[in-house]
């Protein structure tokens, strides 16, 4: 069979399409570049065909070109005398034949009419040969399906149950994807009821073997003339054709062949060939081609109506807008000039936007001399309509071309020419197939925003075929190109403003189209900047850490190299920064008054005070019968430090006292004697240096519970107050104690979280300002028994306390009295440890968990040992409810333990412990002492509290959670004489080390201590005691500064 080199629109079975010529450099693999033309239709090797090579398909990238030939060098084997179908890898110069069986045996009849899916795998094809599958097929013709992945070759034409068809089936059209195929058929038995004895179009899954006629009515219902012309959308679900057909949708009676898409999966039908009104055609229409996603189909027409001024008597080529109805001429030329010849064949683009097309008019571009056919591809966006069948010079081809095929993005077209001047070499006197690259279409700026601002300004360029990347294209203000391109798509572009353009410039958009029109920008000057001023400080005093507040001008909108310094140290932690103020808090090393600065690159500001105050706080204090209060306060500073302690009454009013703190020392007030018997008294203790302080009592709580308790000093007040452990059951009397140093009253909820009936309220609490209270939680309660946690809520800022006192029965009915204190927390954190823990004989050690919160949460328990054991739980907690753990049932008994309990979620845990102390003396000390956990290790820990005379025994325990061992170092500060440092400790990783500190530092001292390790670890300090015959003990975590 010879090739038609006049290849026409109409009804054809057996069309030939020519190929698009390729530059293949030694090995046949591809180098392109705009403008070039390459020969396809060559070996591997580059060997051009020894026969004919017609019909083609591109793939969507356009890397894969599918053809027919009967040339038989194409690769080596080919032995079958016949026309066979090809698919080249136009990026490493193979071709492969795909009209073989599944092993690759060649097939023994003549194979053409292809599609190929759009990345290259599947290459679908007509063939009259019988054995490429099995069982053998008859030579009427029958479509194939082949996957140049695995080999497999299957046949396509086939009923649901997988039967051949008993007539010609050809066409091919295949799915993006390879599972579906459309095709045209003469057979009856494919779908039943298949009785019009006309060529039909089906679509056959090959995924499912579905098959089903598309050239139908919406309702199923057969056609009642010829359909051909198969084409299929990306995905499967459209199919276009061709058909005679006069009763597929209603109102056809134009007589003559219209073009259809058919939903295959509704059934809805719809006549494509219409004006953009819907009016039908006034002549044939044939030969679509569909857009990937069905909305747009392109069809040759010898109508003269569906669009206005077709008055050329010709074939021409419309593009019809299913979703709209609008319907376009393609077949013109640039300037919108009707063609002068007929137009056939079209493609479309992925993106709909290009067509190609073939036309024997010699009107469409400039320079059309040959007399031949040749390949075009328009522009539906701008217009242009350029030639493709020409060599990379631009030089007309001197032969007739056909059959177009376009990539996805419409930069390839392909095509097959009998013209011998398009590449250079081509001597075989053949139809081949030959690739063209067609150079991009010029940049089009449609607007610039904003068209005014500095350097360094963002810019939004917007317009139409800038490229979908930037590759070596760019932008320019001016004769200056910019560098810094924070997007790119075609139809947008962001850059910044280079640093050398002044004026006002045009700024272009330059691609491989070209570049673009001119929109002009101007830019501004910019203005000096100012040097930085600071018009308040707020608050004007505080300690390392705390959250300060400058307010000002010309700070700028961000940071940046810019800083804040006090006195002669920069801070660090920047909580936000804009032009007029910022919030950083106060770096460690700041210490008395130094000046605060803001330092920008235009200058440094004017100085505002500060004073790096420590303060510390107690909402607790009764110097009443059977009370003794104390205040300690330890410095490890070589110079004395001024205090200055304000004592807060329930009436309001006040006592101010100022205290010399000896260097390197600690110093012990009596509150009983300052303020006098019988008073409910809180604390505010102030330095412009650190320090620490610490407030313990000493009692015997109604002549009949004695013991002691201290705390830590509060370091702010806070709106909100938490505490995890609580009781008011037999044995226990809680309390909640709150000052409010305030100018303002302060209105208090109490919202306890109990274990036994969820989250209780108290409202209409009050606390005066400068003024404390205490409230009785057993009253609160209403004299019920809960196990409870309690989150207390203030209008005002206030400190709060939480002392007990009881009884303690325990798990085996003790009866030790005796009292405990914690300052509570002002918010949760998701991670707590404890240094401290016990259970031998005489001890009961419990852990209190409060959620607060509205959802549950899962809390992850790890316990440390001192023999390096470590043991995990996990515990679950309702929402807005407090869980008791008892330790010894976790760990077993005589274990001395740390801990450390994570969640997610923020909760708060505490430790009470209750005791029979025995010491070292096997004392019979009754009593307990609870503490909040810490919610992070330090290297660095102070105690202002410690005393190791007669009647007391105290303890460092230091917990190390860390993977690595660490060096802890205590040095001891005496209220008289020079520092005691002793020698460093080793504490070994997940373990922990107590420290018994009457041997450690000696005996008879009133000391503070610090300790400082090479890793962060935790410490507490608990100490037992016969006061005065006032059993009991009492503990606190230390103080990280």
């Amino acid at each position: 069979m010879k090739p038609r080199v006049r290849v026409r629109k109409y009804l054809c079975s057996f069309l030939f399409m020519l190929l698009i010529s390729q530059l293949l450099v030694p090995g046949g693999a591809l180098v392109a570049a705009p403008g070039d033309v390459v020969r396809c239709s060559v070996s591997s090797g580059g060997v051009e065909g020894n026969g004919h090579s017609s019909r083609c398909k591109l793939s969507s990238d356009g890397r894969y070109v599918a053809f027919e030939s009967e040339a038989n060098n194409l690769v080596p084997g080919d032995g079958n005398n016949t026309w066979d179908v090809f698919r080249k890898d136009l990026q490493t110069g193979a071709i492969v034949r795909c009209s073989t069986d599944s092993s690759g045996g060649e097939g023994n009849g003549s194979s053409y009419t292809l599609s190929i899916s759009s990345d290259g795998r599947y290459v679908a094809f007509m063939s009259q040969a019988t054995n490429l599958v099995s069982p053998a097929t008859s030579n009427v013709g029958n479509v194939f399906r082949k996957d140049l992945q695995t080999g497999t070759t299957v046949l396509c034409s086939t009923s649901s149950a997988g039967v051949e068809g008993n007539a010609f089936s050809g066409s091919p059209s295949i799915s993006s994807d390879g599972r579906y195929v459309a095709f045209e058929s003469l057979a009856t038995n494919l779908v039943p009821g298949d009785t019009n004895g006309q060529r039909d179009v089906f679509r056959k899954d090959l995924q499912t073997g579905a098959i089903v006629r598309c050239s139908t009515d919406s309702l199923w219902q057969e056609g009642n003339g010829l359909s051909s012309g198969s084409f299929i959308s990306s995905d499967g679900t459209h199919v276009a054709f061709y058909s005679y057909a006069s009763n597929l949708v209603t109102g056809d009676t134009n007589g003559t062949s219209d073009v259809f898409r058919k939903d295959a999966q509704t059934g809805a039908v719809t006549r494509c060939s219409t004006d953009s009104a819907g009016g039908q055609a006034n002549n044939s229409s044939i030969t679509p081609s569909l857009s990937p996603d069905g909305r747009y189909v392109v069809f040759a027409s010898t109508a003269t109506n569906l669009v206005s001024g077709d008055n050329n008597a010709m074939d021409d080529i419309f593009r019809k807008d299913i979703q709209t109805g609008a319907i376009v001429r393609c077949s013109t030329s640039s300037g919108g000039g009707e063609a002068d010849a007929n137009s056939s064949a079209p493609s479309i683009n992925a993106d709909e936007r290009y067509v190609t097309f073939l036309s024997a008019a010699t009107n469409l571009v400039s320079g059309d001399t040959n007399g031949e056919q040749d390949v075009f591809r328009k522009d539906i966006q701008t217009g242009a309509t350029v030639r493709c069948s020409t060599s990379s010079a631009g030089t007309q081809g001197n032969g007739e071309s056909d059959n177009p095929s376009i990539s996805g993005d419409g930069k390839y077209v392909l095509f097959n020419s009998l013209a011998t001047n398009l590449v250079g070499g081509d001597g075989n006197g053949k139809s081949d197939v030959f690739r063209k690259e067609l150079a991009p279409p010029p940049p089009a700026i449609t607007s610039i925003a904003p068209d005014k601002g500095e350097a360094g300004t963002e810019v939004t360029i917007a317009g139409t075929d800038f490229g979908d990347s930037q590759g070596s294209s760019y932008v320019s203000f001016g004769s200056v190109q910019a560098t810094q391109y924070l997007s790119w798509s075609d139809t947008q572009i962001k850059v910044k403003v280079p640093a050398e353009v002044s004026g006002t410039v045009g700024v272009t958009v330059t691609t491989g189209g070209g570049t673009s029109n001119a929109v002009e920008f101007t830019l501004k000057e910019v203005p000096q900047p100012q040097a930085p001023a600071i018009t308040s400080i707020a608050p004007d005093k505080g300690e390392a850490g705390t959250e300060v507040t400058i307010a000002g001008t010309d700070f700028g909108d961000t940071r940046g190299s810019s800083y804040v310094s006090f006195g002669s140290v920069q801070a660090t932690q920047y909580l936000s920064w804009s032009d007029t103020q910022i919030k950083v808090k106060v770096p460690a090393g700041v210490f008395g008054t130094v000046e605060v600065t803001v330092t920008t690159s235009a200058g440094t500001s004017n100085a505002v005070e500060f004073s790096n105050t420590t303060t510390f706080y107690f909402a607790e204090g009764y110097t009443g019968e059977g009370f003794e209060e104390w205040l300690c306060l330890g410095q490890p500073v070589d110079a004395p430090l001024d205090v200055e302690v304000t004592y807060l009454f329930t009436d309001g009013s006040t006592q101010v006292e100022n205290y010399t703190v000896p260097a390197l020392s600690r110093l012990t007030i009596f509150v009983n004697d300052t303020v006098g018997e019988g008073k409910e008294v809180s604390l505010k203790c102030e330095a412009d240096y650190p320090f620490v302080a610490e407030r313990p009592m000493y009692f015997n709580y109604g002549g009949a519970w004695s013991g002691g308790h201290d705390v830590v000093g509060a370091t702010a007040p806070s709106d909100t107050w938490y505490f995890a452990e609580g009781y008011t059951g037999p044995g226990f009397e809680e309390w909640v104690c709150v000052l409010n140093p305030g100018d303002a009253p302060a209105d208090l909820t109490f919202r306890f979280q109990t274990q036994e009936e969820g989250e209780k309220t108290v409202e209409d609490l009050s606390v005066p300002a400068h003024s404390r209270r205490s409230f009785k939680a057993n009253d609160l309660l209403g004299g019920g028994a809960y196990q409870t946690s309690l989150k207390v809520e203030s209008t005002q800022p206030v400190v709060a306390e939480r002392p007990m006192y009881f009884n303690y029965s325990g798990t085996g009915g003790w009866n030790w009295t005796g009292g405990h204190c914690v300052m509570g927390v002002p918010e949760l954190a998701s991670d707590y440890f404890f240094a401290e823990g016990y259970t031998g004989s005489g001890f009961e050690e419990w852990i209190t968990i409060q959620n607060p919160g509205e959802d549950p949460i899962s809390i992850e328990a790890t316990y440390m040992m001192g023999t390096g054991a470590v043991k995990e739980e996990i515990y679950d907690i309702p929402a807005k409810s407090r869980s008791t753990i008892y330790v010894p049932d976790v760990v077993g008994a005589d274990q001395e333990v740390s801990a450390r309990l994570t969640s997610p979620s923020p909760f708060l845990a505490e430790r009470p412990m209750y005791f029979n102390y025995m010491g070292t003396g096997g004392w019979g000390w009754t009593g307990g002492h609870c503490v909040i956990g810490t919610p992070a290790a330090a290297r660095e820990w102070f105690f202002a509290e410690g005393y190791t005379g007669s009647g007391f025994e105290e303890w460092l325990c230091i917990q190390n959670p860390t993977g690595d061992d660490a060096s802890v170092t205590i040095t001891y500060y005496p209220s008289e004489g020079t520092p005691i440092v002793k020698e460093p400790i080793t504490v070994a990783a997940n373990s922990r080390h107590t420290v018994f500190v009457n041997a450690h530092a000696g005996a008879d001292l009133q000391i503070s201590a610090e300790v400082v390790s090479t890793k962060p670890v935790i410490c507490e300090r608990p100490i037992y005691f016969d006061y005065k015959g006032w059993t009991g003990g009492h503990d606190v975590v230390g103080y990280a500064p």
